[in-house]
């Protein structure tokens, strides 16, 4: 059945939307196909982080159950075999360094070591036996020197007193007495007496 002349004008608009409506459909079916692709590249991403977190389980399970030696690093190694003599003193600086590096630690909320002797609860006890020694130390270096300033005090002290003595025996006895002599000192008897050197030959 024919449209008639009226009709056909009336629907001349609308045909010419429809091919406007099928070309402003296109953009949206991309941005759908570019949001699917999304969808699927996150589901994949997800899929990995799932497979890292199944991964990083094992990985913490085997270092619980075989964990590696405190020595393992080449580094920590080559410091350890440096440190043969634990009876000599550790240098200020490699102390200075253990002090910022335990410092640092606090600061690690996680830290928990496969081996609890590097716990930080260990090492708390570590370093404040370190610390009351170092403080030990220095109260015992004081207390040296104190000493040792009393000491020196006291020999002067007796040597002062002995020059004294001396000088008091010379004055009872004389400087050629056997008592002077007990003394340590030499009789003027014995003593040699200078003699002059001969004047060179005038020239």
């Amino acid at each position: 059945m024919s449209l008639s002349p009226s009709q056909t004008r009336l629907n001349r608009p609308q045909m010419a939307l429809n091919p406007l409506q099928t070309h402003l459909n296109r953009p949206q079916r991309g941005l759908n196909r570019i949001q699917s692709d999304l969808n699927r590249s996150q589901a994949g991403l997800n899929r990995i982080q799932t497979a890292l977190n199944r991964l990083q389980k094992a990985v913490n399970r085997a270092q619980r159950s075989y964990p590696l030696p405190p020595h393992s690093s080449f580094a920590i190694e080559k410091e350890r075999k440096m440190a043969k003599n634990q009876t000599a003193r550790v240098r200020p600086d490699v102390l200075k360094a253990d002090e910022a590096a335990y410092t640092a630690l606090q600061a690690i909320p996680d830290y928990a070591p496969a081996n609890a002797a590097f716990s930080k609860t260990t090492m708390t006890g570590n370093f404040g036996s370190y610390q009351t020694a170092q403080q030990a130390e220095i109260n015992a270096q004081n207390t040296l020197d104190a000493a040792r300033d009393a000491a020196a005090k006291t020999e002067w002290v007796f040597h002062n007193a002995m020059l004294g003595v001396k000088a008091q025996v010379i004055a009872q006895y004389g400087d050629d007495s056997d008592e002077a002599q007990a003394l340590g000192l030499k009789k003027k008897s014995e003593r040699k007496s200078p003699t002059r050197k001969a004047k060179a030959a005038a020239k």
